[in-house]
């Protein structure tokens, strides 16, 4: 077991690290938060006491970070618990296996073992974003998007050059703590700085070309309770309605609603409430982006789905089908590979997959429009851009949380969709916390959350092609090779 003092650091350090990614403007954490975890490292004297570590910074770093599921007021308070604490243990897998990994590598490398982490850390954090339960929620990136001037790399690196840089400063500190030298000043120095001037050079100026695009976003705020009470769908429809009619101005193109805002499948059973936005577009000339949901008759059974609508003024409907359902929320994980788990009850919907990365476009604007949770996967909106998407959207619906932090945890990840791709970012929520986000990430305007308004102003799509638009996550994968193939030479050479 581990020595009061290195518990303590453990402990100490994982508090700090959470605090970071709160919305308190603490951020700046992140930068010293894994100091105390590598003096308990360096204080443990087996793989065993390694593993501990890892499970004890684990559990109490996701318990600070992400304690906000137990508060979901979609369910019961015990199931809001249970899952909170599922998605906990699961996460807590992550530093229990890389920390031993590390701690195996430092064996052979020794002096520089510490330079090996980022390594290892980032390599954790980009395998987590493929399984199932993929969760780039918790990248050590999200803790720095008060920082626009860093976040700029993100340009060339993605998110996870951030996190690499996050974790390099941490270990550059301790190493002054632990031996103060020139050297290591100026080493702590360099490295500190180097990111700044970077992100000062890549952040472009100024590039608002032509009239740009207006576009309407509208928040409705709608409680919970109500969205999918079929006694509320009128009610519903005409506080869309109504708001879009105050707020729009005349030359108006595109309209957004949020994520599930419409009465369900009103599209394809409630032709009287279509018809009532039909008309709206109609006055207006314009189209209209929203949040729905569609189903598919099979012989015996049907395929429900998670969906965005455009509509015409003509009627005319497309529609894209949320390609990230949320995992034990929306679906069962795997449920498309073992159909049974589909009869698994907790509450959860059973929505299906979409496949297609369906744009919509406007004026002979290409863009694209995702659902709620997609806007935390990078690469998701990377593959609309290089299909052609001129700009980004996403409809969003966080009325499962009603006060902070996880509104404002979500709401800030798509800074970075909108730096990665230089793409101006439309994010409409039903409660909050919606945004128009330039290219640079700027949060241009904003509606705060509990609140109902609506968001009308230009927009400047744009062409341009960033290095992580056409290369993703290189990055990240050098970074993964590097870390295996000095795992293979140690093994080797053993």
């Amino acid at each position: 077991m581990l020595k009061n003092k290195s518990l303590y650091y453990t402990v100490c350090s994982a508090i700090l690290m959470g605090l970071a990614f709160h919305p308190i403007s603490l951020g700046w954490f992140a930068w010293f938060g894994l100091i105390p975890l590598f003096f308990a490292l360096s204080n443990a004297q087996s793989y065993k006491e390694t593993v501990f570590i890892g499970f004890i910074w684990g559990i109490t770093h996701y318990l600070v970070t992400i304690y906000w599921l137990g508060f979901n007021i979609g369910t019961t308070r015990v199931i809001g618990i249970i899952s909170m604490l599922f998605a906990v243990v699961y996460l807590t897998l992550w530093p229990m296996v890389a920390m031993p990994i590390w701690r195996f590598l430092q064996k052979k490398y020794e002096n520089k073992s510490l330079w090996i982490f980022p390594f290892v850390w980032v390599s954790m954090e980009y395998l987590r974003s493929f399984d199932a339960l993929g969760f780039p929620w918790i990248s050590l990136a999200n803790t720095q998007t008060d920082f626009l001037t860093i976040v700029q790399n993100a340009e060339i690196t993605g998110i996870y050059g951030i996190s690499f840089w996050v974790v390099m400063i941490n270990v550059s500190l301790y190493l002054l703590f632990a031996k103060f030298s020139l050297k290591n000043v100026f080493n702590t120095i360099l490295l500190f700085t180097s990111v700044w001037i970077a992100g000062f050079i890549l952040t472009p100026n100024h590039s608002e070309i032509g009239k740009g695009l207006l576009i309407s976003t509208v928040q409705p705020n709608i409680h919970l309770k109500d969205k999918h009470n079929p006694n509320f769908d009128k009610e519903n429809l005409n506080k869309l309605l109504e708001l879009t009619n105050q707020f729009i101005l005349k030359e108006t193109s595109l309209i957004f609603w949020p994520e599930s805002s419409t009465p369900d499948f009103f599209l394809q059973n409630k032709l009287l409430h279509k018809q009532k936005v039909v008309d709206m577009l109609t006055l207006y000339n314009a189209k209209l982006i929203t949040g729905t949901t569609f189903y598919e008759r099979l012989e015996n059974d049907f395929l429900y789905f998670n969906s965005v609508a455009e509509i015409s003024k003509l009627g005319d409907v497309e529609k894209y089908h949320k390609i990230r359902p949320v995992p034990m929320a929306e679906y069962i994980p795997f449920s498309d590979s073992y159909p049974g788990l589909k009869k698994l009850n907790f509450g959860q919907a059973n929505f299906e997959t979409g496949v297609d990365y369906t744009l919509f476009n406007i004026n002979d604007i290409p863009f694209a429009t995702m659902i709620c949770m997609e806007s935390t996967f990078p690469n998701l909106s990377r593959k609309f851009v290089q299909k052609g998407a001129q700009f980004l959207s996403f409809v969003v619906n966080d009325g499962w949380y009603e006060s902070a932090p996880e509104p404002q945890q979500h709401a800030r990840q798509s800074i970075y969709r909108a730096v990665e791709n230089r793409r101006p970012v439309v994010r409409c929520a039903n409660t909050g916390i919606s945004m128009i986000i330039d290219e640079r990430g700027n949060i241009t305007h904003e509606l705060g959350l509990n609140t109902s308004g609506c968001i009308s102003t230009r927009i400047y799509p744009s062409k341009k092609m960033t290095f992580y638009s056409l290369y993703g996550d290189i990055f990240a994968q050098l970074i993964l090779i590097l870390t295996i193939g000095l795992g293979i030479i140690l093994i080797r050479k053993k």
